[in-house]
């Protein structure tokens, strides 16, 4: 794997590995220096919503397709069902062929869903 300079694999890797955790938040609560030193982490707390769904989002929002793949191989990934909406918004297309074609239960706007 080709892990990018922001480290969203790592991030991934720390979130969605980790067993004997009730949710999400636990680990970051668990993990958070490990996490702190993940450039992508820190601008994920600064920008983007929900920590569940946190790491997809932003892997769509800055276009790092590979990192998306990857992390959506994790045992305990999560995605929401507006992620190709996300992708849409900052305009990559290339996210939003993958999701479409590989995720389950994405919401794809209809034309005049707005």
């Amino acid at each position: 794997m080709n892990i990018c300079e922001k480290k969203c694999c790592k991030v991934g890797e720390l979130l969605y590995n980790k067993e004997g955790f009730d949710d999400i938040s636990d680990i970051v609560d668990n993990c958070i220096d490990e996490l702190e030193k993940c450039e992508a982490f820190v601008e994920m707390q600064e920008n983007c919503g929900d920590i569940n769904y946190i790491l997809p989002s932003y892997c769509v929002e800055i276009g790092h397709l590979d990192c998306l793949k990857y992390i959506s191989k994790l045992p305990n990934f999560m995605y929401h069902s507006d992620l190709a909406v996300c992708a849409m918004e900052h305009g990559q297309i290339e996210c939003v062929k993958w999701i479409i074609e590989n995720m389950k239960d994405v919401h794809i706007p209809e034309k005049d869903d707005e």
